[in-house]
């Protein structure tokens, strides 16, 4: 009687078991089919109404490459050593201008007839002598690097003119024959005197009324010269 008891309550006991879980699966089944019986659902993230999200995608910053930069050419300005090398050579051009200039009037005074005899000789050697000086420094070494085209246009030209002289004074030619000699030389004198002008002003930054005032004085004192040279 004790075992059909025992028998009883376990047959009970599966069937009350078997029977809940098969109300769990029920109820399961009928829950709007949202989630798996016995499954949580995951957290939903809260996304409020009205609000839009922006995401702004920026390029990656490019580090600027180095530029190269040439360093800027200084231009030398002159110290007192170096002026005074610039005031003697812008002299020189103006001297050997002068002498040409000298000449040419001279011939021209021989052939009107204002000039003759010694006094012309006197006058040809005087403008022979204002050459002089300035053609010894032109066959010189230039005294700065800058200067050494200058150089070379000085020597030509003081040498060209000093031909004519040359020629005039030995007798190959007369003052007839001097203007039309004279003519390519002076060209050739113009151009080396305005070499010697930018020269100076572009690659020594010298102020253009500083070189005014060598001019000037260079002229004047060359004046004085020519004035002694034809007897006024």
């Amino acid at each position: 009687m004790a075992g059909t008891h025992a028998l009883t309550s376990g047959i009970r006991g599966h069937s009350l078991a078997k029977g809940s879980r098969w109300l769990a699966a029920g109820l399961c089944a009928s829950a709007l089919g949202l989630a798996a019986c016995g499954a949580e659902e995951p957290p939903q993230a809260a996304i409020t109404p009205g609000v839009t999200m922006v995401v702004t995608l920026h390029p990656p910053t490019r580090t600027p490459e180095p530029t190269l930069t040439a360093p800027a050419t200084e231009i030398p300005t002159p110290g007192p050593q170096s002026e005074q090398t610039l005031k003697s050579a812008y002299e020189a051009a103006l001297t050997v201008q002068s002498a040409e200039a000298l000449l040419e009037e001279v011939a021209a005074r021989i052939q009107d007839g204002k000039l003759a005899g010694f006094t012309g000789l006197v006058a040809v050697a005087a403008a022979q002598a204002m050459l002089s000086p300035a053609q010894r420094a032109f066959e010189q070494p230039a005294p700065l690097p800058e200067l050494a085209s200058l150089w070379e246009q000085g020597a030509a030209a003081a040498g060209a003119l000093a031909g004519v002289v040359e020629r005039w004074t030995e007798r190959k030619i007369g003052a007839s024959d001097v203007p039309a000699e004279l003519e390519p030389v002076r060209a050739q004198i113009a151009e080396m005197e305005l070499a010697a002008r930018q020269i100076i002003l572009d690659r020594f930054n010298l102020n253009p009324a500083r070189l005014d005032e060598w001019r000037a004085a260079t002229l004047g004192a060359l004046e004085a010269g020519r004035r002694q040279a034809l007897g006024e």
